[in-house]
């Protein structure tokens, strides 16, 4: 967009020497060429409250001054750079001291919450692919026959993904590579059907998640996290196999009374707290409910640098 005006810049003065008989000089156009790059590129601003967008603005509006000699204003070229140091030192003033509120309002206008709803094939096994970053998500059951997924995120900050097919869904809410800013969590919430046989694979980035399985048939899960807490409840209605993957994460295993649970583990633990298992070996511990237990459940944990810990519900 920036080369396109210039070259009608260029293109109009060319035409207004030769018709018009009107001379620039080659300072002249660079600076006008210049001013009109710093005030495009400041009028962002009105897009997105920042204070370099301001501080360009401001020079900007300065160069066309200078350029023009407006009020008797005339400066050198030591000058002008001073002045574009006092034009972005003006603007991140202006932004922390008046502009603050009125950016964080701005910022909660791009506030989205989507409300989904998928009828799914109950003859089908539901499967749940998850790719997430910077969430608060909650998955559990529900008493309705459609699958729910209530989200609410800052669509300037992540880009969200939903697509449900053939009892498939993707479901994505990843940070905007060119986001620099240190956002609120996005909040997921995601009701699966009683009962429903469902396969789960999720990949999570700096998230807070509740897996709540209790009421579900899901016969298998698959995790990959970094630096994530996880609240795991294992399905009490049918055998079952939980594969992990975990960096730098805190992972909280509650066990249904009549889930027996079998952990086998490699890797390095930071902190274990598991009282109500048994250590059978090295890498594997089971739990102490045996005598009362239904079902089975059987979690591989490859971890590092985690900590995980247990309790019964």
């Amino acid at each position: 967009m920036i080369m396109g005006i210039i070259s009608v810049l260029i293109g109009i003065l060319i035409f207004a020497s030769l018709i018009f008989k009107v001379s620039f000089t080659i300072s002249a156009v660079i600076e006008l060429i210049l001013a009109l790059i710093f005030i495009f590129d400041g009028m962002k601003i009105f897009k997105k409250i920042k204070s370099e967008n301001l501080g360009n603005l401001i020079f900007g509006i300065i160069l066309l001054f200078d350029l023009f000699n407006l009020f008797n204003f005339n400066a050198s070229v030591g000058e002008l750079i001073l002045l574009f140091i006092g034009s972005q030192l003006l603007s991140s003033g202006l932004v922390s001291l008046f502009l603050r509120d009125l950016s964080l309002k701005y910022s909660k206008n791009y506030q989205t919450k989507n409300n989904n709803s998928f009828e799914i094939q109950t003859d089908k096994t539901l499967e749940l692919k998850l790719d997430l970053d910077w969430n608060k998500c909650n998955i559990t059951s529900h008493s309705e026959k459609n699958l729910q997924i209530n989200s609410e995120y800052n669509k300037s900050i992540f880009k969200q993904k939903i697509d449900f097919k053939d009892n498939i869904l993707n479901f994505e809410e990843k940070l905007r590579i060119n986001s620099i800013n240190i956002p609120e969590r996005a909040r997921s919430s995601i009701y699966i059907p009683y009962k429903t046989n469902a396969i789960l694979d999720v990949q999570s980035n700096v998230s807070d998640l509740i897996l709540d399985l209790y009421e579900i048939n899901s016969n298998y899960v698959k995790i990959n996290s970094k630096a994530s807490k996880i609240h795991l409840i294992p399905s009490s209605k049918n055998d079952s196999n939980i594969d992990i993957n975990i960096q730098v994460s805190n992972l909280i295993l509650e066990i249904p009374s009549n889930v027996f649970v079998v952990i086998n583990f490699i890797g390095d633990l930071t902190l274990k707290d598991l009282n109500n298992f048994i250590q059978k070996d090295d890498s594997t511990l089971v739990s102490n409910n045996f005598e009362k237990s239904q079902y089975t459940c059987k979690i591989n944990i490859s971890s590092e640098m985690s900590k995980i810990s247990s309790f019964m519900s």
